[in-house]
């Protein structure tokens, strides 16, 4: 190969890591027409899981247990999040699903991220487990709820495919019928 081919593919590689780089530490607080086509960042944002405050930010968050110990909790947004009116105010609000791994194992849990009509911020809401040993199929906001598929193993380990449905009130997540 000859030295202007890879000065060239170098350059290339260089370009596309830069780039990379950009989308990567790009945490501004809106991502409307950028990433989302949303001015909701539920990427960015505050949620309540197992009774701790957790700021994800870039769909991730680690965390001491405490300080005298060396096991964290890790928080993330699993999949993508999708977007609807879920509280019929004619704003767009998100629903996300969120790991939660400790040294006990992984659950899956289900939040919305709200953004007040004059506020910059993204606010999450109170996160609801979807069950033991769930693992996460779909997530939807179909007529003003969220909707999510998950399955679970059964005793005699087959699996069986549950829908949990969940209303927004207010600034707080609850499951509904």
């Amino acid at each position: 190969m000859n030295i202007k081919k890879i000065l060239g593919i170098i350059l290339i590689l260089i370009v596309i890591a830069l780039i990379g780089f950009y989308f990567y530490n790009n945490e501004s607080g809106s991502y409307k027409n950028e990433l989302f086509n949303s001015e909701i960042n539920p990427l960015n944002a505050v949620y309540e899981v197992e009774g701790g405050i957790f700021s994800i930010k870039g769909g991730v968050a680690e965390e001491k247990v405490n300080s005298m110990s060396r096991d964290a909790v890790e928080v993330k947004i699993f999949g993508q999040p999708v977007f609807g009116d879920l509280n019929q105010d004619g704003n767009e609000e998100a629903a996300v699903i969120i790991s939660y791994k400790n040294d006990r194992g992984e659950a899956f849990y289900v939040a919305a991220a709200v953004r007040e009509k004059n506020d910059q911020e993204t606010k999450g809401t109170n996160a609801l487990v979807l069950g033991e040993g769930a693992m996460p199929k779909n997530i939807l906001i179909k007529e003003g709820k969220i909707l999510v598929s998950y399955e679970v193993k059964t005793k005699d380990s087959s699996l069986v495919e549950i829908e949990g449905r969940f209303r927004l009130e207010g600034t707080e997540l609850k499951p509904s019928n």
